[in-house]
């Protein structure tokens, strides 16, 4: 087994869930995810799924921070990591996450398009190296996505002015 760092369980448990096929495997499990109220949607149409991962496209719901800037303003500070994170398990991590992305790709490509599993393959990615720095940070926007997804569903948005309002999931 590779290792990744004093934190290799933790990544591992990740890197099981995604090849035992657990995204989208269910109808989303509600009553494992209780970050937040959720709002589900059970669509295939990407252009119901655009509105609210793209500002710009028709009939978007306007929030007061984009998607993209609620998850930015909710990453976690890698400035600590060390040098031995940074030469020795980050490139595992990348390298990893590239063999998930593709497994990933054979799992969901009868579900979902490649521009969407490359979203979710981002979020793994950031997932495994919250996870291989500083183990689980229970109140972090990754493990909350990371719950999300064990849940089976696909966090894609915010409905409502954030904090407030609801986290938006795909789920089948």
């Amino acid at each position: 087994m590779q290792e990744y760092g004093k934190h290799t369980k933790e990544v591992m448990e990740v890197v099981n869930f995604i090849r035992s096929g657990g995204i989208l495997k269910t109808e989303f499990q509600e009553e494992k995810f209780s970050d937040y109220d959720v709002k589900l949607i059970y669509i295939l149409d990407e252009d119901k799924i655009d509105k609210y991962i793209d500002p710009d496209a028709d009939n978007a719901e306007i929030v007061e921070y984009m998607w993209s800037d609620i998850v930015e303003d909710n990453e976690i500070d890698y400035r600590y990591r060390d040098s031995h994170f940074k030469k020795e398990i980050w490139p595992k991590i990348n390298a990893l996450s590239i063999e998930l992305f593709n497994e990933l790709s054979d799992q969901l490509k009868h579900l979902i398009n490649e521009e969407f599993i490359e979203v979710i393959a981002e979020d793994i990615d950031n997932i495994l190296t919250d996870r291989a720095s500083a183990g689980i940070i229970p109140d972090s926007m990754q493990e909350k996505f990371y719950r999300v997804y064990q849940a089976s569903g696909i966090p894609i948005g915010w409905s409502g002015e954030y904090p407030e309002g609801k986290l938006v999931v795909y789920s089948k």
